[in-house]
């Protein structure tokens, strides 16, 4: 089973200090999440009002906010017929096996459509710390 710090790892290795701003882990989050709601059948239109129902109320805490994502996930996975941890390890695996300049253009598509930030430039953000007292949870699942 694929661990986060290994998938956190995997995309360091890969992609270099940009994969540490939260902004980055941020964009590539919603475009998974967009591709995976295009293919259960949600519209350009539902995700509009979601967009803007979302942007019209306080910004939320980022573990607390984390735990929905996940808790939402594995409900739409089981719904579907599919098991969380089986479809990331598999997804994984293909990744990983997949060599790094394929991934470096792909990276390079996104910077030039301006939906990822350059590989190597930290621009103006910086690498986010832990934010829950300052430490990571143990990620042993």
């Amino acid at each position: 089973m694929s661990t986060q710090r290994e998938c956190y790892e995997w995309a360091v290795a890969t992609f270099g200090t940009v994969a540490t701003l939260s902004h980055e882990r941020g964009l590539r989050l919603i475009e998974e999440s967009l591709e995976l709601v295009q293919a259960v059948g949600l519209s350009r239109e539902d995700i509009i009002k979601v967009l803007d129902r979302t942007y019209s109320r306080e910004v939320g805490l980022i573990p607390q906010e984390i735990g929905q994502v996940e808790l939402t996930l594995r409900c739409l996975a089981h719904q579907c017929g599919f098991n969380v941890e089986h479809e990331c390890d598999l997804e994984f695996e293909r990744v990983t096996a997949i060599p790094p300049e394929h991934w470096e253009k792909r990276h390079e598509n996104k910077v030039d459509a301006g939906t990822a930030e350059p590989i190597g430039v930290l621009s103006e953000m910086t690498p986010n710390e832990p934010k829950r007292d300052q430490t990571m949870q143990d990620d042993t699942k």
